[in-house]
């Protein structure tokens, strides 16, 4: 009897048996559930591919412009005409720059360039998930949302999404300096299409756009300061005329002997209309001389590389993508199969059964496959 109480007595599980989920026991897993790892893989590498190779090649076109930030600035057309106060401080380095890159990539100048060379939507290059779900979108949008009573978007893919697509395609950003930690003067504008020459193409015309931008601008301001200065010169003019006018005819009565009262503030009258006619004319001939040289003047901005064609897609990173993807799919699998083995309840190893019962393993009787006949010796 004590032989059998000692037998049955609760031991603890061997401690070989205690381990840390290796090598062996994933090979063991993928074993037990090769049929649903090797379905759930396969399908996984199936779909990978397939997105992989539906996706649009992507051709990438880049140019260097140089900012010269000593040239950077709007000129004061109405100094001496209005008030004006002249700022106190002049703006950093870095803030220039990065408005020069914002100005790049803005809407009039990626529309201006879009509508130049006439870019259709189906020929942005769009972000591989909105490429994989715009299909559906596509069908929900022309079938299904008819049903549900949605009015349909009558400027879908049209001008404003082009510009859009572009917009989300275009990388500017500062060229970092290589003697210091600070960044260089020149800025790198980056674009990603389908077709490499189209690519190029509405590069270099951004490019193009960019360049003038701010000559447009001054001009138009100068235009537009030469339109008041000539209005409030004219006017001034014909006020100064009817001043000396007045000053005439109050020196005549006087000369003759007649009282003239106001003389001297008839003459102060006349000097500060001649003053203001002076400078009139003078900021007249400023702005004139400066629409006429900006018409004719090279921008503060510098194309130092020209944008290329591209001569290669990225085909080795759609490669490595897809490669990633199938591997995920393995991993993915091999996680499913761990999951339903931790949520069998069966007692599997001798390990499991002595920790549930408390009890030895005296014997284990192996599994023999469904095609071997089964033996209990040699007469049998």
């Amino acid at each position: 009897m004590t032989s059998m109480s000692g037998l049955f007595q609760k031991v603890e599980p061997p401690a070989s048996e205690e381990r840390s989920f290796g090598r062996a026991d994933v090979i063991r897993l993928c074993h037990k559930y090769k049929v649903l790892v090797m379905s759930c893989f396969g399908l996984i590498a199936i779909l990978v591919v397939l997105g992989v190779a539906r996706l649009s090649p992507s051709y990438s076109s880049s140019g260097l412009v140089l900012i010269k930030l000593d040239q950077v600035g709007v000129p004061s057309f109405y100094t001496g005409i209005a008030a004006y106060r002249d700022p106190q401080s002049q703006e950093s380095a870095n803030r220039r720059i990065e408005t020069e890159m914002e100005i790049a990539e803005s809407w009039p100048i990626v529309g201006d360039a879009v509508r130049k060379i006439a870019l259709r939507y189906d020929e942005v290059y769009l972000p591989p998930l909105r490429q994989l779900t715009e299909p559906f979108t596509d069908f929900f949008d022309t079938y299904m949302a008819s049903v549900i009573g949605l009015r349909p978007d009558p400027e879908k893919h049209g001008f404003a999404d082009t510009v859009a697509g572009v917009r989300d395609q275009l990388e500017v950003k500062p060229v970092a300096s290589k003697s210091s930690d600070t960044n260089s003067n020149i800025i790198s504008v980056v674009l990603r299409g389908k077709d490499p020459r189209r690519t190029q193409q509405l590069l270099d015309v951004i490019l193009s756009s960019f360049l003038v931008h701010d000559l447009k601008d001054n001009l138009s301001s100068a235009e537009q300061a030469q339109t008041v200065i000539a209005q409030r010169l004219a006017a001034a003019t014909a006020e100064l005329a009817d001043a000396q006018n007045r000053l005439d005819t109050a020196s005549q009565a006087s000369y003759i002997g007649r009282s003239a009262p106001g003389l001297l503030s008839l003459k102060g009258a006349v000097s500060l209309k001649e003053n203001e006619v002076a400078e009139l004319q003078k900021r007249a001939a400023e702005v004139e001389t400066y629409v006429a040289v900006a018409r004719n003047t090279s921008s503060s901005r510098v194309v130092v590389e020209a944008p290329l064609v591209a001569r290669t897609s990225d085909w080795k990173k759609r490669i490595g993508i897809a490669g990633l993807g199938i591997l995920a799919g393995l991993l993915f699998s091999i996680a499913i199969a761990g999951a339903l083995e931790l949520f069998d309840t069966r007692l599997q190893t001798r390990a499991q059964v002595q920790s549930a019962l408390g009890l030895p393993v005296l014997a284990l009787v192996p599994e023999l496959p469904n095609h071997q006949p089964r033996s209990l010796g040699p007469n049998a």
